[in-house]
């Protein structure tokens, strides 16, 4: 499983946010949030949750690119 993820590049630890290809919000007041594999039960990784400023963040973002469309 781990070479899976390394392959993927997911780490132990993740962003939960981003506003474009490579522009991953590390936003380390948010809540992890565990994946589990649902056929062992075993922890796969976390997933740093967007806080409100994030979402703010993204929601600017998407704005930004809509009027620049």
């Amino acid at each position: 499983m781990k070479s899976i993820l390394e392959a993927l590049h997911i780490a132990e630890v993740n962003p939960g946010a981003c506003t474009g290809p490579d522009a991953w919000i590390e936003d380390t007041k948010g809540k992890e949030l565990i994946s589990y594999n649902p056929a062992t039960g075993e922890a796969i990784a976390k997933v740093l949750q967007a806080t409100p400023e994030t979402y703010q963040k993204v929601s600017a973002a998407a704005k930004q690119a809509f009027l620049s469309w």
